[in-house]
């Protein structure tokens, strides 16, 4: 099946770049810098509603880079609420990814959006990156955010991670009474956050 014309686009700007890569996965295993594909990697991810799945996620982990940042933070997160509401089951499959790019490319701005997408139950499992990611945001509206995703065992384990990163100690008494009532790998994460706790008070 022949590409959409704005995947050959794009494959023809990272050939231009990197004329050596013989496929554009190459792309996101490179440790090479490439700020110049940024705007076409997004002026292909404008069109998330009619793309294949697959190579969405490559768009996807191909802007997970620090050159993307402040980029390609809005149009994600309209992929995101987009597809939620036209396509949830493509969303499904790309939620994660999305999660994890913004575990490098967030921003203070980034946590009004990313705390609708955690409170959103629905998405599933696939939003426990975001939490991960905001934990990177050391403001206590993050925080607050955080400790509510205690509660849901979906995010619960990620959230605690990033409340030990983030040295919340707002978080204590929380994750002190739901530490015996959570799974293995939550109670796990607990009493990481727990024993950091004792070096931080």
């Amino acid at each position: 099946m022949k590409d959409p014309e704005y995947i050959t686009m794009l494959r023809q700007e990272i050939t231009a770049v990197f004329p050596e890569f013989s496929s554009t996965d190459d792309l996101v295993n490179t440790l090479r810098p490439y700020p110049e594909l940024i705007r076409p990697l997004l002026n292909a991810l404008a069109h998330y509603l009619d793309m294949e799945s697959g190579k969405l996620e490559f768009i996807i982990r191909a802007l997970t880079v620090k050159e993307a940042k402040g980029m390609a933070n809005k149009p994600l997160l309209e992929c995101v609420f987009s597809l939620a509401e036209k396509d949830p089951g493509k969303l499904e499959r790309i939620l994660w990814v999305v999660g994890n790019a913004f575990t490098v490319i967030i921003e203070p701005e980034d946590t009004l959006p990313i705390g609708r997408i955690l409170q959103t139950k629905a998405f599933g499992r696939g939003r426990e990156m975001f939490a991960l990611a905001l934990g990177r945001i050391r403001t206590p509206e993050a925080e607050r955010i955080l400790i509510a995703c205690l509660a849901d065992e979906d995010t619960a384990a990620h959230a605690i991670g990033a409340l030990k990163n983030m040295r919340s100690l707002m978080a204590f008494p929380y994750v002190l009474e739901k530490k015996e009532s959570l799974a293995f790998l939550e109670r796990r994460e607990a009493l990481k956050y727990l024993a950091a706790f004792e070096k931080w008070k």
